[in-house]
């Protein structure tokens, strides 16, 4: 048996060698970066700068993982012996020195900012108290000094989210011990979580646990079931449209990939993509191939229920053509609106919490930009059309590509590439010409083709789902793609591709010379269309 160091040790001595001047470079002299204005109240952005240095060095005094757990029954020399319990001296040595320099530096934070925090709170800075009393914000401040939702006395937790309520800026306040999980799928107490949640997203705060208001089945027994399938509509229909918001949880976040960060009120947060492949207004959860549909896009279709005891008869409860659901999701959103410009309007400091959306899925924090626009500038150039496929029936066939000359150019403007389209025959959508397309990555990658060729042919294969059936002729339209590499994905962002307010999907791929649109109205993918570069003069 040979004993490893785990890769956390390994880093460790790296984090302590810079981790010092690091944080000397990142909370600088108060007399070079104010952290109080002249009211006394906290400069956010620099607390916002300060706490994500030290988060980023967060380390944990758990020695268990420097402790092999190897075959209990294999028989090991004394020199073996020996060099395991050496290995495992070092490590824990490492995962001491790692843990104590947090420690350290997690300290140093809390003396610089705590006076400053607690003197701003004495001079009613009500967002130095938010930060202090809800711990969601970060861990690194200590809050011995003060009731927050993190302390150990039930009495104190309650306290300081009466205060939370005080000052009014909702999304701050913990509504847990009013959600209680229904097992007993009691749609009473199914319908007091959403409204309890929905008071919430009033206030711009669209991170919740989801499997406490989320619907199941298809079939409803009374009002109380189609009222409780109304308001989840609407509240799926906020979550896919809102274009702000203070914390916000992705369909994938129920797959566990995401961090807390986004679902809770954080000071500190990176721009969000979903990190993998999407499909217009749909998304995949976290890696997988399965689609977020809870429910389905609202402007597919109507969302329709059952009638219990009646197998025939069904109640659109939401979509399209509902003037009911219409008229109060445009409410809804009005108001999120109106009650976060009210936030700010009293203390533009809240922004420290505020997310922008980007298209369907990414989500900005205020003060920081997005990456997504920084095209690789192997895309820009002249292009012209080659190869056109529609899919019929579940067969990819060509198209004849003579019959419609187009061109598209990329190229950058102000920090942002874009794509134009242009052909000499009208093109309906999802395909239709553009003037100006904006084009971001995803944050995701293709997926490697099944190693079956059976397999390869049906719905898993490099983009992902195309249809719930097997698809003949997608070898023809996949094949500039190399069946051993993965691709970067470019959403093209404008009213003829890919918005907020329609149901296509468009999206690029670029495979060498050849750069592959991908593009539908709603369903499966109906067109790939190959564009290869023109010779340049």
């Amino acid at each position: 048996m040979r004993f490893q160091i785990p890769l956390f040790a390994v880093l460790v001595m790296t984090i302590l060698s810079y981790s010092s001047t690091l944080f000397a470079e990142e909370i600088p002299p108060s007399h070079t970066t104010p952290r109080a204005d002249s009211r006394g109240f906290v400069n956010v952005w620099q607390l916002r700068k300060d706490v994500s240095t030290i988060e980023a060095l967060t380390a944990y005094d758990n020695e268990e993982q420097c402790h092999s757990e190897g075959d209990p029954d294999q028989l090991l020399s004394e020199k073996e012996l020996q060099r395991i319990q050496q290995n495992s001296e070092v490590c824990i040595g490492e995962v001491k020195r790692a843990y104590g320099k947090y420690v350290k530096l997690k300290q140093t934070l809390n003396d610089v900012w705590l006076p400053i925090l607690y003197s701003a709170i004495d001079k009613g800075d009500e967002v130095a108290e938010v930060i202090m009393r809800q711990c969601e914000t970060t861990h690194v401040l200590m809050r011995n000094g003060i009731e927050s939702t993190c302390d150990s006395s039930p009495v104190r937790r309650r306290r300081a989210n009466q205060r939370l309520l005080e000052i009014g800026f909702i999304p701050a306040v913990d509504i847990s011990e009013e959600l209680l999980d229904d097992r007993g799928n009691s749609m009473a107490q199914r319908g007091q979580n959403q409204i309890a949640v929905m008071a919430k997203i009033k206030s711009g705060a669209l991170g919740y646990n989801r499997s406490l208001i989320n619907m199941n089945g298809n079939t409803a027994d009374d009002k109380t079931t189609f009222d409780n399938y109304f308001r989840w509509s609407l509240m799926e229909a906020i979550f896919q449209d809102a274009p702000r918001a203070f914390t916000f949880s992705p369909g994938y976040a129920e797959a566990g990939w995401l961090t807390s960060e986004f679902t809770t009120l954080r000071l500190n947060r990176k721009p969000l993509t979903p990190g993998y492949l999407t499909r217009g207004p749909r998304l995949h959860y976290g890696g997988g191939r399965s689609i977020y549909t809870g429910p389905y896009y609202w402007r597919f279709g109507p969302l329709e229920i059952y009638v219990s005891g009646n197998a025939f008869s069904t109640k659109v409860v939401a979509g399209p053509r509902n003037l009911k659901f219409l008229q109060q999701r445009e409410k809804l959103l009005a108001e999120i609106e109106s009650n976060i410009d009210a936030y700010l309007s009293k203390e533009p400091r809240w922004a420290v919490f505020l997310l922008q959306r980007i298209g369907h899925h990414e989500w900005v924090p205020e003060g920081t930009s997005s990456e997504t626009s920084k095209i690789n500038y192997t895309w820009l150039g002249d292009w012209a059309l080659t190869d056109v496929f529609n899919s019929k029936r579940n067969n990819w066939i060509r198209v004849n590509e003579s019959s419609n000359k187009t061109k598209a150019r990329v190229s950058r403007k102000d920090g942002a590439t874009f794509i134009a389209l242009e052909s000499d025959k009208p093109l309906s959508s999802p395909i239709a010409d553009t003037s100006e397309c904006q084009l971001r990555y995803s944050g995701g990658l293709t997926y490697l083709p099944a190693e079956d060729k059976e397999a390869a042919m049906s719905r898993e294969t490099v983009l992902g789902y195309l249809s719930t059936y097997p698809i003949e002729g997608l070898s023809e339209p996949l094949k500039p793609l190399h069946p051993k590499k993965r691709y970067k994905q470019v959403l093209m962002h404008c009213p003829e591709g890919e918005s907020l307010d329609n149901q296509r999907t468009r999206y690029l791929l670029l495979a060498g010379e050849t750069m592959i649109e991908v593009a539908s109205d709603k369903g499966a993918i109906e067109y790939i269309r190959h564009f290869k570069r023109e010779d340049i003069d």
